[in-house]
């Protein structure tokens, strides 16, 4: 099912070449309000996928999530395509200031439900927690994709760290 997304994202840049698929720049694609790609083969740390996403496009970056229908979007998008094998990196972190969760352009994060996991402890804990060993945020396949801080490094868990890309 992934394969479908790409298979149809590589006929549509062979045909138009680096023209706009769907409202898009090829390889990205529309969904919800944004130009989104999801890349389940690149995957490694919240530094290096900052990276990678910056070299797919001018001006892209990992995904922000603007509203919770946007994120509905994504999970959707997710379930629909058969994506949910790896946990997927966004542009939120503390890193500069914990507990303070900021996109990269320092804009706010937001915060609460429905953005973020609870945790299915005795006081139902609400991500992120102030750990300052969790600094960076993922879309994560335990909590169906809700957000949850974790370390930037990506190597907790035996799941995969990949990117959403995302060109404002």
């Amino acid at each position: 099912m992934a394969y479908t997304s790409l298979i149809l994202a590589a006929v549509c840049g062979l045909f138009l070449g680096p023209s706009i698929c769907n409202g898009c720049p090829f390889p990205f694609e529309t969904i919800g309000s944004q130009c989104l790609l999801f890349d389940t083969l690149e995957c490694g740390s919240y530094y290096d996928m900052r990276l990678y996403c910056s070299r797919q496009a001018e001006g892209a970056r990992l995904a922000r999530i603007p509203s919770a229908s946007q994120l509905a979007e994504i999970i959707a998008f997710i379930g629909k395509y058969g994506l949910g094998h790896s946990n997927y990196w966004i542009d939120a972190s503390d890193d500069d200031y914990e507990g303070y969760w900021k996109w990269t352009d320092g804009s706010n994060v937001p915060m609460g439900a429905p953005f973020w996991r609870y945790d299915c402890d005795d006081a139902l804990t609400m991500r992120p927690t102030h750990d300052t060993n969790r600094n960076c945020a993922v879309l994560e396949h335990e909590s169906n994709y809700l957000m949850a801080d974790t370390s930037c490094l990506g190597d907790i868990g035996e799941l995969k760290y990949c990117p959403i890309c995302e060109i404002p």
